[in-house]
């Protein structure tokens, strides 16, 4: 199965890891890095040694270490449109099987 998760912090973390299965394909969207903020506080799988890298590269490194499913992380910045991001999608990720998940915490 291909999944496409915007937003990777602690909701779309934990519905990705939740869901992933080996060999699935993951493209996961964030920009955010991990802080402190996101250390220690139940309800994230993120940890002291995270602190400073981006979120999407962290959660692409836990599928595979976890469930060995692949995933490509995108860090690029993204302004409020989401179209971009879901033509995006469609063009990179076979069209067989896709399911989307916008995990964003803001609207913008």
């Amino acid at each position: 199965m291909h999944f496409f998760i915007l937003g990777c912090g602690a909701l779309g973390s934990q519905i990705t890891l939740s869901i992933a299965l080996r060999d699935d394909t993951f493209y996961l969207v964030d920009d955010d890095r991990v802080g402190i903020e996101n250390v220690g506080n139940g309800t994230s799988l993120y940890h002291a040694s995270h602190v400073g890298r981006f979120k999407a590269v962290v959660l692409a490194e836990m599928l595979y270490r976890r469930c060995l499913a692949y995933a490509t992380p995108d860090t690029t910045t993204f302004d409020g449109s989401r179209r971009r991001i879901m033509e995006k999608a469609h063009r990179n990720v076979l069209n067989d099987r896709l399911l989307v998940i916008d995990a964003f915490d803001n609207r913008e």
